[in-house]
């Protein structure tokens, strides 16, 4: 497997870091025939699995399995809490685009949820940028936030920033041994992946914008987008310690020593190594450890945000699908000669 068939689209900065949208979020309304008729298909599909009364705000909770990809689907179904006159109910879609996108059966699905709504907009992302260093090496300022260690098996092992489900919520995991768990090679001797949960409102009010042909008037959901990954660093001492050509002997050693105790994995990071130090030498081989920051370019965020939304916006108007076609009965996955995206 080549790095890049990782991802639906991917779109690559100068350092070969791989951008993309890990999980979307579309909230959707429908009509009651049309609730219905899709709560009856997904109630009858043999590859769903179904959840009633999964929350307080939605009474329908689905989902269906393309290849190793998925849609979820809440639907909610008129109650106690609805007004009895409404003849319109609200729904959320979710799936990944990398797992789901390039499957046929899978986007005329999709197709098929959005056409089919009133109208469709976006709420949540969870962006991710793909980075070809080894995770020891890729780290996040410590904020007002909880940190905490998850592990679900040897094979799946992140750090984790903020509360899950919540905007600025980050992962940092090492993609590459999450692979390895189902044998996958990649091109790349490391591969780590930060992801970041986004729900600013600048972000989607740009991406409906860009739905509706309409090119957002400024920057600033980019740099919503870009502040997520604000006190991500990349600390790799065999790549930025500097030239110590001028430096005597011993003070080459005194790196060599610190950047080796950062390759075993040492949790101490290099400048506090160097703070331990007196004043002249600490100022003198300071510069030669350098923690570079991780820099997002949104060029590429905003081209992987533009390809996706124009994308399901022509996905959703394709001529060849029309209103009034039933809810389609297809053959599932296993019969699919379609290529999968595994990410």
């Amino acid at each position: 497997m080549v790095f890049d068939e990782l991802h639906f689209n991917p779109i690559a900065d100068d350092y070969s870091s791989i951008y993309s949208i890990d999980k979307v979020h579309i909230l959707v309304e429908y009509d009651t025939e049309t609730m219905n008729r899709i709560i009856e298909y997904f109630k009858n599909n043999p590859s769903t699995k179904k959840r009633w009364s999964y929350t307080k705000k939605y009474h329908h909770f689905f989902i269906t399995k393309y290849g190793k990809g998925t849609i979820e689907i809440f639907l909610q179904k008129q109650g106690k809490h609805l007004k009895k006159t409404t003849d319109q109910f609200k729904g959320e879609i979710v799936f990944n685009p990398n797992k789901i996108l390039g499957r046929s059966e899978a986007e005329f699905v999709l197709k098929y949820l959005l056409l089919m709504s009133k109208g469709y907009k976006y709420n949540s992302i969870d962006f991710t940028i793909d980075i070809p260093v080894a995770m020891k090496y890729v780290s996040k300022k410590k904020e007002r936030t909880k940190v905490t260690t998850i592990s679900y098996s040897s094979q799946r092992e992140y750090e984790a920033h903020g509360t899950k489900g919540k905007d600025g919520f980050v992962k940092i995991y090492d993609k590459k041994k999450e692979l390895s768990k189902h044998s996958e090679e990649i091109d790349v001797e490391e591969l780590t992946r930060i992801e970041v949960t986004l729900f600013h409102h600048s972000i989607f009010d740009a991406m409906n914008s860009i739905k509706e042909g309409i090119t957002p008037s400024d920057g600033k959901w980019l740099s919503e987008i870009a502040f997520g990954f604000c006190g991500v660093r990349i600390r790799n001492p065999q790549l930025t310690v500097s030239s110590t050509e001028k430096l005597k002997d011993t003070d080459v050693l005194i790196l060599d020593l610190i950047s080796e105790a950062c390759e075993l994995g040492s949790p101490t990071p290099p400048e506090q190594y160097i703070s331990r130090l007196g004043r002249y030498k600490k100022e003198k081989l300071k510069p030669y450890l350098k923690l570079e920051p991780f820099v997002v370019d949104t060029k590429c965020v905003e081209q992987v945000i533009t390809d996706f939304v124009i994308y399901m916006e022509q996905l959703r108007t394709e001529e060849s699908f029309h209103q009034n076609e039933r809810f389609p009965t297809m053959s599932y996955a296993q019969n699919s000669k379609e290529k999968e995206y595994e990410a």
